[in-house]
């Protein structure tokens, strides 16, 4: 199993200073992405260690630790960007985890995970048997519990 998880990709540089533009593809990610997080870049994972990171215009600008101009990063644009998985602390859900799980919202069954859909940064959809979407936000998700295999919902009443 790999031991990296995709998060996004660079996008462009920001200003000569050498930061850069990162897309990100997971709402929820923005928790994970700060000083002194390493990200690895590309297919050979190039160990990267953020030192400033803020949002600005649906993009994250990064600045790397032994980054001081924009000639230093050109060659990075276009870099898949990538966690290792043994470094996050966090539970982060993804849809690899998500699919297939059963969805129950008062015992009973709705159907199973079918897609997450992202919708902005901090959007996402729940794509239940490809007929039911829910927001994928705590406000509606009780529990998520991967050994039994299932997503039980809190949701407000007439959202289904």
């Amino acid at each position: 199993m790999n031991e990296y998880l995709f998060i996004g990709k660079i996008v462009g540089t920001h200003g000569i200073k050498g930061e850069l533009k990162l897309k990100v593809e997971y709402a929820g990610i923005k928790e994970l992405l700060k000083p002194n997080t390493n990200l690895y870049l590309t297919s050979k994972y190039l160990k990267k260690t953020i030192v400033k990171i803020r949002y600005h215009k649906r993009n994250h600008l990064v600045l790397f630790n032994d980054v001081d101009n924009i000639n230093q990063v050109l060659t990075l644009v276009g870099s898949d960007v990538y966690l290792k998985k043994d470094e996050i602390k966090d539970v982060f859900h993804t849809k690899d985890t998500l699919l297939g799980l059963k969805v129950l919202y008062k015992s009973k069954l709705l159907g199973y995970v079918t897609n997450l859909l992202t919708t902005g940064e901090e959007n996402q959809l729940l794509e239940i048997d490809s007929k039911i979407l829910i927001p994928f936000q705590k406000m509606f998700i009780k529990k998520i519990d991967y050994e039994e295999k299932e997503i039980l919902l809190d949701m407000v009443e007439g959202l289904i």
